[in-house]
Parts: structure tokens; sequence; C-alpha cells
């Protein structure tokens, strides 16, 4: 009697063991993750379980409390950060608990009330414009985007990719388009304190999507293939004048190199001016400019100064005031008068003439 108790013992112990999700390595992860209060981390873990064993019924009840329970978690973090008047952390954790358990009631009034806040701040604190902006501005180049809220995001979200854009989008106050061939995907982000574009840029990398601004409010998003962009993206033209070539052909040459480099189709010359004209994307015109700005410089010269002296050796007298050449000389001798008598003695005079010949200095 005794040995048939202990193998019925044995048996049934070893039916539970084999019955036991405990051994599924996503239940091990999940169970650690909901001890240190990870609740999104134990939802993932506990629904890839429930994946690998769709018929489990504890997978089940553990997946379906879970979500109760992180979708609460995320209404009261919500509440706490209102309580602190965050107003975009609290609509992200409204949002989160929204996505985690649609049914909850709590979460999609909130993110309204939050929403209302928002876009009563925005008004609050937006300058009305004087005048409308000129077809000028508006023509001048592709549309850039201005958002109500310019506040960092923070934001770690596990979920599909176009709820997570459109999560951004309500966070500045920006509208979302998604391209009919977008598919999407589940994705998780982490964006802890970015900007606007760099939250964007961080989802299009994660979906293989890219977006562009089509106004002011609006945002494209597409998925990232070569002829998607080529349909899609902004050109711009742009007139780059050079101040260094000298022929048509240096200019010629410039623009061959340009060609080959950055791919340009639409590039003109004109001689006259000494210019060039492109047409593409705003980053390759930029990369462009940058190009030429370093090419176009001066031909390097030399400088020679020259100074040509005459030296003649027949115009040295004429440099100067030349001394006299001449000399007169009259000799008178003494006569012996006698009282009474009158002489008369003529007096010869001689002239002696000496030339002093002039030196020559060299």
């Amino acid at each position: 009697m005794r040995r048939f108790l202990l193998w019925s013992t044995l048996g049934c112990a070893s039916v539970l063991l084999m019955g036991c999700p405990k051994g599924d390595p996503n239940f091990h992860e999940g169970v650690k993750a909901e001890q240190i209060q990870d609740y999104d981390t134990a939802l993932v873990q506990y629904q890839r379980a429930l994946r690998a064993d769709p018929t489990n019924l504890e997978y089940k009840v553990k997946v379906s409390h879970l979500k109760f329970v992180d979708a609460q978690y995320h209404v009261d973090q919500g509440k706490k950060a209102l309580d602190r008047g965050d107003l975009a952390t609290a609509l992200a954790e409204y949002q989160k608990a929204q996505a985690v358990d649609p049914s909850n009631a709590t979460s999609a009034q909130q993110v309204r009330h939050v929403m209302e806040m928002l876009a009563a701040k925005s008004e609050a604190e937006a300058p009305t414009p004087a005048t409308p902006p000129e077809e000028t501005e508006v023509l001048a180049g592709p549309p850039q985007l201005k958002p109500i809220s310019r506040e960092l995001i923070n934001l770690t979200m596990t979920n599909d990719a176009k709820v997570i854009f459109e999560t951004i989008g309500k966070l500045a106050g920006l509208s979302v388009i998604f391209d009919p061939d977008f598919s999407s995907r589940r994705v998780t982000a982490e964006l802890p304190n970015v900007t606007l574009e760099q939250a964007l840029d961080a989802v299009s990398l994660e979906s293989k999507a890219f977006w562009k601004p089509i106004s002011s409010n609006i945002i494209f998003v597409a998925p990232d293939q070569p002829q998607k962009r080529k349909d899609v993206e902004d050109e711009v033209i742009r007139t780059f004048y050079l101040s260094n070539t000298l022929t048509p052909q240096d200019i010629t040459e410039i623009i061959t190199g340009l060609r080959q480099t950055l791919n340009l189709t639409r590039v003109q010359q004109i001689n006259a001016q000494n210019a060039i004209i492109i047409r593409d994307t705003p980053d390759k015109v930029m990369l462009a400019g940058r190009i030429l700005h370093t090419i176009d410089k001066a031909k390097p010269e030399v400088l020679l100064h020259l100074q040509v002296l005459e030296t003649r050796l027949d115009r040295l007298h004429d440099l100067g005031i030349l001394p006299g050449q001449s000399v007169a000389v009259q000799f008178a001798p003494r006569t012996n008068l006698q009282p009474g008598t009158t002489a008369t003695t003529s007096t010869t005079s001689t002239t002696a003439t000496t030339t002093t010949p002039a030196s020559d200095e060299r």
C-alpha cells in the first residue's frame, strides 16, 4: 500500500512539473520583471510565452492580469506627472495605458483632458501674427515644422509604429499622415529627453521609414525606398557665382566633377555670369555649395618688382656746381720821385692764366 502511494505521489508530481509553465524562459523573465515592477517588460515576456504555447491557460491569465496592472501603473504615473504640472509626460503615460489596455476608461478620459489643457496652454503662449505670411515667404523653400510645443520628449514605449508616430505628433501638436504603402510593425521606442526631430528620426530608423513636413504642422511618413523618396522629396533651385574662373572650360570641368560626385542631373552653366544653376534636393544642393566654396580659389601668382638704373661717366660734371677754372694777377713796381719833378711811369701788367684740370671721379 505504501509503495502504491509513493508511486502515485511521484506520478502526480511529474505531471505537475511537466505542465508547469515556469519552465518557459520567457515566462521566467516575465516573473523577474514583474517582481521589480517593470510591468512593460513583464507583459512582453508573458505575451511571447503565450505565443509559444497558445493553449496554456496560466499564460492567458498572466497576460490578462498584466495588461490591467500595467495600464493602472501608467495611469498612476500620469496622475503624478499631472500633479507636478508636466503635461507632456502625463499625456505620454495616459497614452501608454490606453495602448496597453484599450478597455481602460480612465486612461481614455485623461488623454482627452490633458490634450485640452495642452491646447489651451499653447494657444495662450503662441504669439498672434500681425500680418499673414507673404507669398514669397511661402514659396521660398520647403515647408518648415512649427509645432505647438517644443518641449523635450521623454517616451519609452513598445507598440505599433503608427501608434508611436501619432503619440509623438500629439505631444508636439502635429498631425501625422501615412503613405498607403507604409507597412507598420511593432517597435520599441526609448526616447529620453530628445527633441521632436530626434524622436521622429529614431522611430523612422526602427520602422524602416522616413518622414518629411508637408506644412508647418503636418508630417508625412512613408516607407524608406529610393523610388518613394524620389516621388515625395522636395527640390530647390540655387545659383552659385564663381569668382576665380577665367574660361568656360573651367566651369565645364567643375560641373563634370559635381555630376560625377553627387549624381546631379539638372545643372546649367552661365558663361557670361560665371555662374552655375543647380536644381535638386536640399541636401545635394547644400553639398554642391560646400564643394564650390572649396574649389573656387584664386590661382597662385608670382610678383617680381624690378628697378633699372643707368650710369654714364660723361655726365659726372652735371651733378653739381663746377668751381672757377681761371685766375687774374697784376704787378705794379715802385718808382723814385724827386721833389718838384713829375715822372710818368708806365706800368706793364702781366696777366697769367692758370688752368686747373678737372679731375675725373669714378
